[in-house]
């Protein structure tokens, strides 16, 4: 039996980008097998429907890029392994917004079922039972698939608890709580997935730079089957140098770019 961390094969992205005063933020899934669309001409028809500005085509492709990148990296390494990579359970902790309501939770997650719409169905009941209707559901269980990344990619064995899980950025930049699901009754949305619900973006700090760069970095060196220390992303920033700490706030005043 082998760690599960894509439910059917689908990666969960988020695109964060920038371009001439616009901040684009969306998320969906995107299968890890051959795609029958390349990055590009999916950032193209987004920019199409989503009537941006043209250059934001080469930024979200750019952005789907590295970010399967990743996904495919870790994928690789927990299909070596004779051992899986995550326990039998662990614990998600799923936030989630929509319509003004923020949905928090925390849910115990079988890692060897790799049943493709697991996510999505207990979602529906969830939401079902709370009295959330549609597309709560959407956001919520994409939420739960990017947590489940979230642990695979920062995975340490003696910390499998929720107060464990700390709350830097993906790959990818935004987080849950700072998208809604789009509802697909709505003319405007061609492209399924999350939206902005109008919060101001996050500022960046050297720490949300260095966190997304050691996410990377760790992927790469499991996928190399190279060894990776066993520590956390905080206290890996807190053994940096005063000096190399500051260049990574240099990057974040900048606007966080390489």
């Amino acid at each position: 039996m082998r760690t599960t961390v894509f439910p059917g094969n689908l990666a969960p992205i988020v695109v964060d980008v920038d371009c001439k005063g616009v901040r684009h933020v969306d998320s969906f899934l995107w299968s890890l097998d051959a795609s029958r669309m390349a990055p590009e001409e999916f950032a193209k028809q987004t920019v199409d429907d989503l009537q941006l500005p043209q250059e934001c085509v080469a930024l979200i492709a750019a952005s789907l890029r590295e970010q399967l990148k990743v996904a495919q990296q870790l994928q690789k390494f927990v299909a070596r392994r004779d051992e899986p990579l995550l326990p039998r359970h662990v614990t998600l902790v799923v936030d989630a917004t929509n319509e003004q309501k923020r949905f928090c939770d925390e849910f115990v997650w079988d890692t060897l079922d790799s049943s493709c719409d697991k996510p999505e169905l207990l979602a529906r009941r969830t939401c079902a039972d709370m009295g959330l209707h549609a597309p709560f559901d959407a956001a919520v269980a994409f939420a739960i698939r990017r947590q489940l990344y979230r642990v695979a990619l920062g995975f340490r064995p003696h910390e499998n608890k929720a107060s464990s899980q700390r709350d830097f950025p993906m790959p990818g930049r935004a987080e849950p709580h700072c998208w809604q699901a789009r509802d697909p009754r709505d003319p405007r949305a061609q492209v399924p997935g999350p939206q902005p619900i109008g919060d101001p973006p996050p500022r960046m700090t050297g720490l949300h730079v260095f966190a997304s760069k050691w996410h990377e970095n760790r992927a790469a060196k499991l996928a190399a089957d190279q060894p990776v220390p066993d520590i956390s992303v905080e206290e890996a920033w807190a053994n940096l140098p005063p000096e190399t700490r500051e260049r990574f706030e240099q990057v974040a005043r900048k606007g966080g770019g390489k």
